[in-house]
Formats: structure tokens, sequence, C-alpha cells
């Protein structure tokens, strides 16, 4: 039995426009839902028909070319790191495209520092919501598990975190002097127990 074949129907001048217009503003799989077709059937219409996905501008401008501006965000187009952030290719170099934005509208970033997307989107390159911080507050303000761990203000039996009840090993974890006691005291009484039974 032959398997069967698929059928295209043609693309139409005004879909042909549209990868004309938008194609460096949006992404392919954008234009792909626009015009009703797969990601890589409008990636190849688009070579097709001689346009470039990326623009021949110099720096700044092929920098800005990739930026949506919004009211709140302003959004990185162009591609993205395994965790989110813009990233852009200059000189061979991949550079972060926040820490690049950042550097062309407010200036250096202090030694030392680095930025905190206070906006919480590792996608935004707006200035106004990058903040230098140091990498310890950077962390805490997070999501991740330090943040969570860091935030806490009880440990798992309910004693309070506090000068008297809290002590810091030499890896920087925090430690609840109360439960240290009981799993000491639990210690003692298990070895107690087994010389009793010699």
């Amino acid at each position: 039995m032959a398997k069967p074949t698929m059928t295209r129907r043609s693309w139409s001048a005004a879909e042909d426009e549209y990868i004309r217009t938008h194609i460096g503003v949006e992404f392919f799989s954008t234009m792909a839902i626009a015009l009703n077709r797969t990601h890589n059937a409008v990636k190849y219409r688009a070579a097709m028909l001689g346009v470039r996905r990326y623009s021949t501008a110099p720096h700044p401008a092929r920098f800005w070319e990739l930026v949506i501006k919004t009211e709140g965000c302003w959004w990185w187009m162009g591609n993205h790191t395994s965790e989110g952030y813009g990233s852009y290719w200059r000189n061979g170099r991949q550079l972060l495209a926040h820490r690049l934005a950042y550097k062309m509208e407010i200036g250096p970033i202090p030694e030392g520092l680095v930025l905190d997307h206070l906006c919480r989107n590792p996608s935004c390159v707006n200035p106004a919501h990058l903040q230098p911080v140091t990498q310890r507050i950077n962390t805490r303000r997070g999501i991740g598990p330090t943040a969570i761990n860091a935030a806490k203000t009880h440990c798992y039996r309910g004693h309070e975190f506090n000068a008297l009840n809290t002590y810091t090993d030499k890896t920087g974890r925090r430690h609840c002097r109360p439960c240290q006691n009981l799993r000491n005291r639990a210690r003692r009484s298990a070895l107690l127990d087994s010389e009793v039974a010699r």
C-alpha cells in the first residue's frame, strides 16, 4: 500500500507580502500561526523569496530592530538562551541582550555586579527594568531553591530561625539548634541502648 501524499495549497500573494513585511519583527512560528502553516514551511518560503531573517544593518540599528518596545517590557525577538535570556551575536561573540541594552542606554555595569530583572521577565531588555545588584541579592530575589530556603522563617518542626537557636555551618547553610539537640539526644540514646543490649 502506497503512502498517502500530502498536497499543499499554493502560497498567495498576500501571504508572500506578509512574510516580506514581518520577517524582521516576529518569529517564524508567529507568522506560521497567522498563515495557518508550519514553522518550517514559512521559514522555507522566506528563503525562497530571498528574505533575510537577519539584518545587515550596522550594530546599534541591527540590535534595536530585534526589540519590540511596549509600555512595560521591551521584548527581545532574536535568539534566546536555554534560560530564556535574549542572546545577540556581535563580532563573533554571543552576548546577553539585556546586558548590551543596559550598556548602550545607561552605561557600563559596575564591576562585581549582575543585572537583576525587576520585572522577572528574562526576555526583557528595558533598562528601566534592570538593576545592578550582587549575585547574592539576585539569587535571593529569584524563585529557585536558594531563594525559597532563604525566605523560610521556621524550620520544618516549627522552630523560629533567630540568633539564639540558629547556627550557620562553614558552607553557609542554616541549622536549627533545638532540632540538632533532638538528633543528638536520639543518637546518644541509641548508642546507650546498643551498649546495654551487649
